[in-house]
């Protein structure tokens, strides 16, 4: 009587690996994932209004991509019902950008599953999960975001948030929407009335 190498069916052995594999891709996918980070100012000041923070005189003027990040900060700001249209705004909001040269490696991390079974009634079942990590770097310049609002009254900083890694040098208009959204969905608390 020959032994047998598994216990229950062959089928098991498949469902199980057909399982385990999107776990692993899943947990692969979010470890890279940018977070905000969020500085607050714990005096319980909000802000039911805010406006652009005025800019030196002999500051340089805007790029495009500035002037496309304080329009979408101030649209989101006035869809979540804040005044952005005060002549004395309560908190002025300004951004900044930093650039760098990011080394990331060239290719993802994948996960493949396969199967098979041969023999006369498929007896013998077959089952592999590989996984392909990446090999080598490439460059690239990413550009950290961070928008910061500040007490017009006092002038001190009352909240800051920074988003790493979310821009390209040359943003689409949705990934400023999407940068901005994924900052100042964290400031609900000093927006609050």
């Amino acid at each position: 009587m020959r032994s047998r190498r598994y216990v229950g069916s062959p089928w098991r052995v498949l469902v199980v690996a057909l399982v385990v594999a999107p776990v692993v891709a899943l947990v692969a996918g979010c470890a890279g994932a940018p977070a905000v980070r969020v500085q607050q100012l714990d005096t319980g000041v909000t802000c039911p209004s805010i406006g652009r923070m005025p800019l030196p005189a002999d500051a340089p003027p805007a790029t495009i991509v500035d002037q496309r990040l304080d329009a979408e900060i101030l649209r989101w700001l006035a869809a979540a019902g804040v005044d952005t249209r005060a002549a004395a705004p309560a908190c002025w909001v300004r951004h900044s950008t930093a650039t760098r040269l990011a080394i990331a490696p060239s290719s993802g991390v994948s996960v493949g599953v396969g199967g098979g079974s041969w023999g006369r009634s498929g007896s013998s079942v077959g089952v592999g999960v590989g996984i392909t990590l990446p090999v080598g770097e490439s460059s690239r310049r990413d550009v950290a975001l961070t928008i910061e609002f500040i007490d017009a009254a006092r002038r001190q900083q009352v909240w800051v948030g920074t988003l790493d890694d979310t821009l390209r040098a040359a943003p689409s208009d949705a990934e400023i929407a999407g940068a901005v959204d994924t900052i100042l969905a964290r400031a609900r608390p000093v927006l609050a009335r």
